[in-house]
């Protein structure tokens, strides 16, 4: 069970407050360890695939997604608050986010996916992490490595891949 955060007021208090983090320390940009897709309560865009097995409920029994039924227009919408109060502030800042979003995923939340991507935004594909245990061939691997980072970069992105594991299974 979860507050529902995912509203424009909650996000803008948290874009401030990186706001008041990158005065006080220097930083050029951030990580965002997270998202703005409101179906369910880490906003892990592989759980949204499955709605069955991944609900999540606030705090008043009401399913998350009740409260959003545009989750891919949400989410466009809290990351771009996000990008502009943080942007506002200081024009420089970086925005870099973790992207689990396979093709057939950034095709379903594509505004979602266009908001992160858009004027440079950096997308850490860690979908692509632990190769050997979704691809039988590195060949495999790179090609969806390529298809989605050209993806990411005709919306404007630019496309990461953290520690890549790949060797034998078993």
């Amino acid at each position: 069970v979860v507050r529902n955060y995912f509203t424009e007021d909650r996000v803008r208090g948290w874009a401030e407050e990186m706001n008041r983090s990158t005065d006080r320390f220097g930083w050029d940009g951030v990580r965002f360890d997270c998202g703005f897709l409101p179906v369910q309560s880490s906003s892990d865009p592989r759980r949204a695939m499955d709605k069955s097995k991944y609900e999540s409920y606030v705090w008043d029994g009401k399913l998350l997604r009740s409260f959003h039924p545009d989750p891919d227009g949400t989410a466009a919408l809290l990351t771009n608050v996000w990008r502009n109060t943080t942007r506002g502030h200081k024009p420089t800042c970086r925005y870099h986010t973790n992207s689990s979003m396979t093709i057939d995923r950034q095709k379903l939340y594509a505004r979602y996916h266009a908001a992160q991507c858009r004027d440079g935004g950096y997308i850490l594909h860690e979908n692509l992490l632990q190769t050997n245990a979704k691809y039988d061939s590195i060949d495999k691997w790179a090609e969806v490595l390529r298809v989605n980072g050209q993806n990411v970069r005709d919306l404007g992105g630019e496309p990461a891949v953290g520690q890549v594991v790949y060797g034998p299974r078993g």
